[in-house]
């Protein structure tokens, strides 16, 4: 309880504080996005899972073509990609604004506001959507303990599997370490994990 009250006080004081640094930064990036071929600016699909299982809209900025995800879940190769959790590279779904914004994980900073709406946190296991919970279920149904304890906890802007090596880890991995995150609260390694994050988005580490 008292873990929950510390990490919610440091969630509002840094996603604000952090909102009003690069709002500027993110009203310019909203503006390129909606000239660039007048599409919405955020992702539209899918919605997201965290804290008990109920599902939210994720804020994060378009980087792909309208209707990605629908053109995904009609193509073999890019949905395999997508629900094995294997990023494929040269999508050609990706636009030219969403390649730079991509590169730098800029498309990732919108999640402030479901921080301070208190649908996420900045530390937490990666929101997954319905279709690749469903297709992971369908070849490991005992892993459904994973996602029983993930779901106890808000999911996260960043987390332990970003500053692990994201892509390159496992599907299956990756649920199993999100898994030991929720299981053992501790405030010491949600401030290892912020101050490792910055370091793994300039390196790149595991992105693609």
């Amino acid at each position: 309880m008292l873990y929950r009250i510390v990490k919610r006080f440091f969630d509002l004081l840094l996603s604000i504080l952090l909102w009003v640094i690069t709002s500027p930064l993110m009203l310019t990036i909203a503006l390129v996005i909606k000239l660039s071929d007048g599409g919405e600016v955020f992702v539209g699909t899918p919605v997201r899972y965290g804290l008990d299982g109920k599902s939210f809209f994720m804020y994060k900025f378009r980087t792909m073509v309208p209707n990605a995800h629908e053109i995904a879940m009609g193509n073999g190769e890019i949905k395999e990609s997508l629900l094995g959790n294997h990023k494929i590279k040269g999508d050609v779904r990706v636009t030219r604004i969403g390649k730079i914004l991509r590169s730098t994980d800029l498309d990732e900073l919108p999640q402030l506001i479901n921080v301070i709406l208190g649908h996420m946190s900045m530390v937490g296991p990666r929101p997954y959507y319905k279709e690749e919970i469903k297709h992971h279920l369908e070849q490991y149904p005992t892993d459904e303990r994973y996602f029983n304890d993930i779901f106890t906890v808000k999911p996260g802007l960043t987390g332990i599997w970003q500053v692990s090596g994201r892509n390159e880890i496992h599907f299956r991995k990756r649920l199993q370490m999100e898994s030991q995150y929720a299981l053992n609260p501790c405030i010491l390694n949600d401030i290892y994990i912020l101050l490792k994050t910055p370091w793994v988005v300039l390196t790149r580490k595991g992105a693609v």
